[in-house]
């Protein structure tokens, strides 16, 4: 090899040698795992097992406003809201804690004022005051209605409602109110109350009735005359003969069993 191809070579052999070290210095370092969820505060922590607390059967969404969050607005659909009053005050050092129903046993559905007690891993109690609203469907009137008009499906639509505000359970579904009128008038949108409906009378006083009295084997039928107005199941007397009268129970138009 002349001097001028061992000076060529080894200028090669250099280069080469650069520019594998080059590569080795652009080769991408492993990155590092990336770092955990950092953990819940106290009140994200609180607003978790409200929630859970706070569950009902059908899955309704539990909504939580705590003392600096935002007025809650009507929902969309059925569901809880939940409004704290104000927090135990060292409320980090009590989580996570216990929580149960301050007096044990009351209903932790119904709306209204509630009182949790809450345990703390270090053995301190503390009472939690909120308030619980519950939104679901209820019957209201389709249009406007008169004054003892007898509801049909069609006068009737769902509209979501604060349980707590309606003083009674109210109705579901339409079929709950069949055989009722209305007691007074109703706006359209008019959410029907258990006091703003009546049953409707199947028997009025002085009514010529029908008392069926059925066995195993054989049914009998008599004329009777109503001593009182009656709703279905309602139980009234009736005269059988000139002073001689029986309770029985009304089970449709001018019709009376036992």
């Amino acid at each position: 090899m002349t001097p001028t191809s061992a000076t060529t070579a080894s200028h090669w052999r250099s280069a080469g040698l650069a520019l594998l070290v080059g590569w080795g210095l652009c080769v991408p370092t492993a990155h590092a795992a990336p770092s955990s969820s950092p953990a819940p505060t106290p009140e994200q922590a609180l607003r978790h097992q409200l929630q859970a607390f706070f569950a009902t059967p059908e899955g309704d969404t539990v909504t939580i406003r705590l003392p600096k969050d935002a007025p809650l607005g009507t929902p969309d659909e059925p569901g809880v809201q939940l409004e704290v009053r104000r927090l135990p005050a060292r409320l980090a050092d009590c989580m996570p804690a216990t929580l149960s129903a301050y007096p044990d046993g009351h209903d932790r559905l119904s709306p209204g004022l509630k009182r949790l007690q809450l345990a703390c891993p270090d053995g301190q109690q503390h009472l939690l005051s909120l308030r619980l609203e519950r939104f679901d469907w209820r019957m209201s009137a389709a249009r406007a209605l008169a004054s003892g008009t007898p509801l049909t499906a069609q006068m009737l639509r769902p509209r979501l409602t604060a349980l707590g505000k309606l003083r009674g359970e109210g109705f579901a579904q339409a079929g709950q109110l069949a055989g009722f009128s209305t007691r007074r008038r109703l706006r359209a949108g008019d959410v029907i109350r258990d006091s703003s409906v009546q049953a409707i009378p199947l028997v009025n006083f002085g009514d010529t009735l029908t008392y069926q009295v059925d066995g195993k084997g054989f049914s009998m039928q008599r004329s009777a005359r109503a001593l009182e107005s009656g709703a279905l199941d309602d139980r009234i007397r009736i005269e059988l003969s000139p002073g001689h009268w029986v309770r029985a129970r009304v089970i449709g138009q001018r019709l009376v069993a036992p």
